[in-house]
């Protein structure tokens, strides 16, 4: 991921700064953080809705849900499903960037735009037959590379449908700044195994008792 920072920021760039097109092209970095909210989201439950129907309703298997009552779908369970994402427990930073010969990886400008403007994510929340593959991309996403803002039934982390997190585009970016970030300024000594997640209600998170060593990366040249 470094070394698809330097290259972002190097001189061949006519402006070698951040802005939206320059986010856009660190599929690494986007597809690390993307990973990183399948196997450790924050929110446990996605797609959250209340009934509103003044008599409830009453689901196919029989199951009643009065009015009031808030339901929603366990999105932990989705994005640790071996049917959509293979070694569902293993951290595979790169895991959505595109295969070399994919028709993605030949158009990765226009391509990894998808869902990153309110448009493209409205019309890619519109109704269609759902077909999942290994990667955990419905069979219309296939071609494509999956960037972190774009939802789908097996991504959940930012709800989905049209009434996904509209904060999403916002937040992507200030994750990418700041991952660019510590990985142009910083040196961080891996741990020599995960400390394991803590639950807190209906969300998961880091343990707070666990120290990292970190320091500011030497400069060379």
């Amino acid at each position: 991921m470094r070394a698809e920072i330097l290259s972002e920021l190097s001189t061949k760039h006519p402006q070698p700064q951040w802005g939206k097109a320059a986010l856009a092209r660190l599929h690494h970095v986007d597809s690390a953080i993307r990973e990183s909210m399948r196997l450790n989201g924050f929110v446990a439950r996605g797609i959250m809705k209340t009934v509103m129907a003044p008599g409830g309703i009453t689901l196919p298997d029989g199951t009643h849900l009065p009015q009031g009552v808030k339901v929603g779908i366990q999105a932990y369970s989705v994005h640790h499903d071996e049917d959509f994402y293979p070694n569902a427990e293993t951290y595979q930073p790169f895991r959505f960037v595109p295969a070399p010969n994919s028709r993605a990886d030949q158009e990765p400008d226009t391509a990894i735009a998808s869902g990153s403007d309110t448009e493209s994510s409205r019309s890619s929340c519109a109704p269609r037959r759902l077909s999942v593959d290994s990667s955990g991309s419905t069979s219309s996403e296939r071609k494509k590379p999956l960037a972190l803002v774009t939802t789908s039934p097996t991504f959940l982390a930012f709800s989905h449908g049209p009434n996904a997190c509209p904060g999403r585009f916002f937040a992507a970016n200030q994750m990418k700044l700041t991952l660019a970030h510590i990985a142009l300024h910083y040196e961080i000594d891996p741990v020599a195994q995960r400390p394991e997640n803590r639950w807190f209600v209906g969300s998961l998170g880091p343990p707070f008792d666990v120290r990292i060593r970190v320091r500011r990366r030497r400069r060379t040249g």
